[in-house]
């Protein structure tokens, strides 16, 4: 059986020797853009796991795994070969595809290492968003959905408290050259802060966008602001566009 590992690298090698082409429609016979991201995640997870188990020297036992993923989403081997060959003679959706799996992986990869660096231990994981979990942009400003954290009833800082803000993205008429960032500021006790940020990538239509936050561990928090949808560049007029911000989580991780 064709190994998925070969596909996968296929997939990789057609795309860089490609010239960009006039993007289309995925056709009814292709794998959708949605499902080839859960799919294309679940194999560079068993591909990782491949590598640190060295699973690659056990045939079978690797093929046990990428069956599985098969199963899993209730496709053939031949129809994830079509797909994947249909995507790389398509550049622009590829990217998109992949601007949706890069994130997932990185959030994947931080909690395996959190995880490690416990020693096991289990963590306590609490969502500390209380604000709206839905905004809608129909102009951009250099502060846009600004945002407050601050201990309360239930919401309590510890040291060594890690973050995860989560939210996803649909962008219509962002100018490519205007630099959107995530931006969260982590406020001490002692009076210092730390600014965390991450690009919003405005050329996907509907993408998750994730910023990991990791605070000095010797410091008391003391409070949490920032923006979900920052402006860099200084600007003297609002920008029309259309953005709009959902499913906003801000995941705090205590050890």
């Amino acid at each position: 059986m064709k190994s998925l590992i070969f596909v996968l690298s296929l997939f990789f090698v057609t795309s860089t020797f490609l010239s960009c082409t006039k993007e289309e429609r995925v056709p009814s016979s292709v794998i959708s853009e949605e499902k080839m991201v859960d799919i294309l995640v679940d194999v560079h997870m068993v591909e990782a796991m491949a590598r640190h188990n060295q699973l690659k020297d056990n045939n079978q036992r690797a093929n046990m795994y990428y069956n599985y993923i098969l199963e899993k989403h209730n496709i053939t081997l031949n129809q994830l070969d079509s797909s994947i060959s249909w995507y790389a003679k398509h550049p622009t959706t590829y990217i998109r595809v992949y601007e949706q799996i890069i994130p997932r992986l990185e959030h994947s990869l931080e909690m395996v290492r959190t995880n490690a660096n416990t020693g096991g231990q289990a963590l306590r994981t609490l969502d500390i968003w209380e604000k709206k979990n839905e905004y809608q942009l129909t102009s951009l400003q250099n502060s846009n959905v600004p945002f407050r954290i601050e201990e309360n009833s239930t919401i309590r800082f510890s040291l060594g408290d890690e973050f995860v803000l989560k939210t996803k993205f649909s962008c219509k008429n962002v100018p490519s050259s205007l630099q959107l960032v995530m931006q969260v500021k982590i406020h001490f006790t002692d009076s210092t802060e730390s600014i965390f940020e991450k690009k919003i990538v405005t050329t996907n239509p509907d993408f998750e966008q994730i910023l990991r936050i990791q605070p000095d561990s010797k410091k008391q928090i003391a409070m949490i602001s920032g923006d979900l949808c920052y402006l860099i560049d200084k600007i003297d007029n609002p920008i029309p566009i259309e953005i709009r911000i959902f499913n906003v989580e801000m995941e705090q991780i205590t050890k």
